[in-house]
Parts: structure tokens; C-alpha cells; sequence
């Protein structure tokens, strides 16, 4: 059963589910499910990275997974226009906020890892390298555009304040830099690194259970729908593209294919908040696109 490509996720799903009944059941909280989400984010998650990216052989199709990251939500948005043009620009700021960047550290690196080992794990690192950029610069034009504040002043030392202030994107340069240089942590300093990091997947996949919500948002069911159909419609038509037309080894063509796919971010929630849009509509749409992307890693593991 161990050998099976069903394992990992069987296995995955079982420690989701622990995570969601022992809340449901009140032992656990969604206020813990936050805390330690924190914690994921500021430690266990860098130490993954830190860890992976000191130690992995640089091919070089790695370093454009970054770019393809990038290019692919630039190319969405001038799509989703086509979608959502007619929309208020209340529901239009909800959709543009989904459909582009993508839940890495809170979703794809157990996953990855039971699936394609630590080959596949430098796979999606190197493209959250461009999902950092997505996600804290591109995302957050996008929120700000749509907001209905009076003042929407964007400044690049905001963006670039918000990606150096964030540790796992901290974490991809410095574990790029020493890689490049051929540089490594000293034997105790990379050795807590590695324990810390052997933490990550299960408190990730705990999160994941304990912060499932099925609620639905009916008085913008319509507008969710599309979001999600533009969201996956396109991200297959680039996901297959890239599977079949790139001049990669097959690996890295898969672990693009499933890139493409994952979930939400879930910066999208206090974007939200931030600048007025519908922060349940985030919020919901964050949980039903990690149901979705689960579902489409399982069928794509099990076929190519």
C-alpha cells in the first residue's frame, strides 16, 4: 500500500481529517489552527526551504519555474476580463482578487514531498520564488485597484517592504545564495534547520483540517463560479501547455502541471480585509479551491 500513488494522499487526507473532527469536536480551535499557521509561515516553513534549496542540485530548468510562475497569473488576468467585465466593480474586485497566485506553504509541500520526494519539493519551491512576487506584489496591485477607498496610493517601497518582511521569501534568497555559491550552514546550524523543517508537513496538513469551513456565499454564487471556472479553466489550458509543449524533463513538466493548479492563496483573506471587498467571499473560496486542487493533484498523480 506504501508503493501506491494513492498513499500520499490517503495519508494526507487522513491527517486533514484528524485536524477538522477534533475541531468540529471542540478539542481543538480555529484561533489555534491560526496560531500555528503563524508559526508554519515564520519557521517550520523556511526551515523546509532553507533546507531544500541548500542542498538541491540546481538544474536548469529550475530557474525558469519562477518566470513560468509569474507569466502565467500576467496572462490570467487579461483573460478573466473577458469574464468578468460585466460584473459590479464590487464583484469584480472579489473575482480578480482568486484567480491568480497560489497556497504553496500552507498546502503543496507535504503533499509534493510524499509524492516526488525532495526532487519534487525543489520543483515548487523555485516556483513559489514567482508565487512571492505574485503574491505580495501583483495580488496586491490588484486588491488595491479594486478597492473602494478614497486612497489607493501604491509605491513600490510598500511592495518591496511587504516581500522583505516576509521570512519565507527571505528564506528563497538566502538558500538560492548559498546554493549559488556553493556555501552551507555549519553541521548544528543546518542540523536544527533539518528538525525544525520535519515538523512542517504534518502542522501544515493539522492547519488545513482544522481551518476547513464549507460555508457558502449564495448571494454571490455566480460570481464564485466563475472564479473558479476561470481560476482551473485556465490553469489547465497552462498547465497542459507546459506539460506537453516545454523541452523539460517529464518530472519538472509535472510538478509544473500540478503548480499551475494548487489553491487560493490565502493572502487573498486580508487583502480583503484590508481593502474592503468581501472577506468572506476570500475566505470561501480559499477553502473550495484546496477541496478542488486536492482532488485535481490526485487524478494528475494517478494518470501521467
Amino acid at each position: 500500500m506504501e508503493n501506491s500513488i494513492h498513499y500520499p494522499f490517503l495519508l494526507s487526507l487522513f491527517v486533514i481529517l484528524t485536524g477538522y473532527v477534533l475541531t468540529r469536536l471542540k478539542v481543538l480551535s480555529l484561533e489555534l489552527g491560526k496560531d500555528i499557521s503563524r508559526l508554519i509561515v515564520n519557521v517550520t516553513l523556511p526551515a523546509v526551504i532553507l533546507n531544500t534549496l541548500t542542498t538541491m542540485e540546481l538544474v536548469g530548468s529550475l530557474f525558469f519555474f519562477p518566470l513560468i510562475c509569474i507569466a502565467a497569473s500576467v496572462i490570467i488576468l487579461p483573460f478573466a476580463k473577458l469574464f468578468f467585465n460585466r460584473l459590479s466593480l464590487a464583484d469584480r474586485g472579489n473575482a480578480y482578487l482568486t484567480v491568480i497566485g497560489y497556497n504553496i506553504g500552507l498546502f503543496a509541500y507535504p503533499l509534493i514531498e510524499g509524492l516526488y520526494g525532495k526532487d519534487g519539493l525543489a520543483g515548487v519551491a523555485m516556483f513559489d520564488v514567482g508565487n512571492a512576487f505574485v503574491a505580495f506584489g501583483l495580488l496586491y496591485l490588484v486588491a488595491r485597484h479594486f478597492s473602494p477607498q478614497e486612497d489607493k496610493k501604491i509605491t513600490p517601497v510598500r511592495i518591496l517592504k511587504a516581500l522583505l518582511y516576509s521570512i519565507p521569501f527571505m528564506s528563497y534568497v538566502i538558500g538560492l545564495s548559498l546554493n549559488i555559491a556553493g556555501l552551507s550552514f555549519p553541521s548544528i546550524i543546518g542540523d536544527a534547520i533539518a528538525l525544525i523543517a520535519r515538523a512542517n508537513n504534518a502542522l501544515v496538513l493539522l492547519v488545513l483540517g482544522m481551518t476547513l469551513r464549507f460555508t457558502f456565499p449564495k448571494k454571490t454564487a455566480k460570481v464564485f463560479a466563475r472564479a473558479l471556472a476561470v481560476r482551473y479553466g485556465l490553469g489547465l489550458v497552462l498547465g497542459f501547455a507546459a506539460f506537453f509543449l516545454l523541452p523539460f524533463d517529464i518530472f519538472y513538466r509535472r510538478i509544473l502541471l500540478i503548480g499551475l493548479l494548487l489553491p487560493a492563496p490565502l493572502v487573498i483573506i486580508p487583502y480583503a480585509a484590508e481593502n474592503e471587498l468581501d472577506m468572506e467571499f476570500a475566505g470561501t473560496y480559499a477553502n473550495a479551491s484546496v477541496v478542488i486542487s486536492f482532488a485535481i493533484m490526485w487524478l494528475i498523480a494517478s494518470i501521467t
